[in-house]
């Protein structure tokens, strides 16, 4: 074993003992915050060591004993110690060993993989029955179009809580950004010749400029998912994104990683490292960097395209989390077996709620297919009588009950995302916090130009997060992986059918209108 490798062997944390009788032995009490001594019954609290601030003096890439790769280091191993709860660090030739802190004799097969205990906890503070109450609430709201038995066993016992794996980054940059804007001037009126004839052409008066900001950015407990399964939302049978969506957690009120805070509840291991992790983290910085820009740049109204943005990170800080939650899953079954599992989440610290609740389809099919086919009836009716004095009250009766087939199209596919919610997510460009300092800006007049219509400038981009998740469940992916039908039946079902309905309607415009000819004549 190497020099290096053997400094670090050593306890992690200092075991929090009971200030009253000095036992270890302790549990978590949600009623009274803190950990409860099982020896005399006193409360204690684990001391916040996440406070805000100190990241203008950041430096270098700074990793916690909790940030280090997961089971990557061949020389030294985690015991977790049964009797206290300590973490201890011990080299892998060591076949006898004892907790530094309560002398509990230590067995291989307490191991814990290197670098998967957190460097910080934050315990669960929304009671189980709080949460089923928000639970329920969010299924009763959406409960017209859900599958039949989605929340029939939604309870107490089916409700988990767990702790998820995070990390937790602070980073200290300096940002540079370029870019172009636009702001409108006023409206002009053009004559464009066509031939012999000539056409007044409304046009928009617009000046560009060249846009430059410079500052420091410092960005306070940035969140990212440290589970493979919730970072990565390209599944096709998971709805993870939505835990993704209750966040943020106040990662202020974080206490040192101390084990017994997991009693009675489960976890989920971190296995994903930290160089994993570096890609998402850039693109969320220059989204914060984008996004705090846009209150400097409110006179530009057609907008402002980023096309340079330099983010130069002078220093940035990794730890590591446990963060609780509420998760109930129902596992939809499909057509060959296949299933898609959906889940809703409540964040155990806020009481944020978002959840993936599955469609029933054919309700959906049917509400739709009335209309649709009192328009096809309607638009036969016509066709078959022939035309006559109330040919034309009948055409209007048609493109009545066209706008209302769209129109119940349109509010099926709305509430269909509302179930599903498949584009939510953590607002990190808003949840975090971060400052902006030593701002400098530079807006130069480049020229005055016409453009054809009101638009936002090409290449818009200041609204666009390059570091939110691209959530791939499209509708039809989401059929092909279940089996079973989704909203996309209904798009291709209807595309087809307002088809023919214009089809048909336009045939009897035209027969109309060649009667009329052939009556005036």
């Amino acid at each position: 074993m190497n020099d290096d490798a053997k400094k670090e062997i050593e306890t992690k944390g200092k075991v929090l003992r009971c200030p009253n009788c000095g036992a270890s032995d302790a549990s978590y009490d949600m009623e009274a915050g803190g950990l409860r001594c099982l020896s005399c019954r006193t409360v204690f609290v684990s001391p916040k060591i996440n406070q805000f601030g100190g990241i203008e003096e950041l430096v270098g890439e700074v990793k916690s004993e909790g940030a280090k790769d997961v089971e990557t280091d061949d020389f030294v191993m985690t015991l977790r110690c049964p009797s206290c709860g300590a973490n201890v660090m011990l080299s892998k030739e060591d076949e006898n060993a004892s907790c530094h802190w309560c002398r509990h004799n230590l067995k291989t097969a307490e191991r814990v993989p290197n670098g998967s205990m957190p460097d910080l906890v934050l315990p669960f503070k929304l009671k189980r029955k709080t949460a089923l109450t928000k639970m329920k609430d969010f299924v009763r709201k959406r409960r017209f179009f859900s599958l039949d038995g989605f929340a029939n066993d939604l309870s107490e016992e089916t409700i988990r809580g767990v702790y998820l794996p995070y990390v937790v980054v602070d980073v200290n940059a300096k940002v540079s950004m370029k870019g172009s804007a636009e702001k409108s001037d006023g409206i002009s009126f053009v004559s464009e010749a066509y031939g012999d004839e000539s056409h007044i052409k409304k046009v928009y008066d617009v000046s560009t400029f060249d846009v430059e900001r410079d500052f420091d950015l410092r960005i306070d407990d940035l969140t990212i998912e440290a589970s493979r399964d919730k970072f990565e939302y390209g599944s096709l049978i998971n709805t993870t994104h939505i835990i993704n969506a209750i966040m943020p957690f106040d990662t202020e009120e974080a206490v040192e990683w101390d084990s017994r805070y997991l009693k009675g509840y489960s976890s989920e291991r971190r296995d994903l490292n930290v160089d994993q992790l570096k890609s998402r983290l850039d693109n969320q910085v220059n989204d914060i960097a984008r996004y705090r820009m846009m209150e400097t740049t409110l006179t530009y109204d057609r907008g402002v395209r980023w096309d340079h943005v330099d983010i130069k990170k002078n220093g940035v800080k990794w730890k590591t989390a446990y963060f609780p939650v509420w998760i109930y899953s129902h596992a939809e079954k499909g057509i060959g077996g296949k299933r898609a599992i959906h889940y809703i989440a409540v964040n155990a610290r806020t009481g944020e709620v978002m959840g993936s609740i599955p469609l029933h389809s054919w309700l959906r099919t049917f509400l739709v297919a009335i209309p649709m086919t009192a328009t096809i009836t309607f638009a036969i009716f016509i066709a078959m009588t022939g035309f006559n004095r109330d040919t034309l009250k009948h055409i209007g009766i048609l493109l009545v009950l066209t706008i209302i087939t769209l129109l119940t199209m349109k509010i099926v596919k709305s509430r269909s995302k509302e179930y599903t919610n498949k584009h939510a997510r953590h607002m990190y460009e808003l949840d975090t916090f971060m400052t902006v300092n030593n701002l400098k800006k530079r807006d130069i007049f480049r020229s005055s130009i016409i453009r054809e219509n009101k638009r936002m400038i090409p290449g818009y981009n200041e609204e666009r997060m390059t570091g939110a998740h691209d959530f791939l469940m499209e509708d039809d992916s989401l059929e092909e992986a279940t089996g079973v039908k989704t909203v996309a039946f209904i798009k291709i079902f209807s595309y087809f059918i307002i088809g023919i309905i214009l089809f048909l309607v336009l045939g009897a415009l035209f027969l109309l209108i060649g009667s009329v000819i052939d009556f005036t004549s």
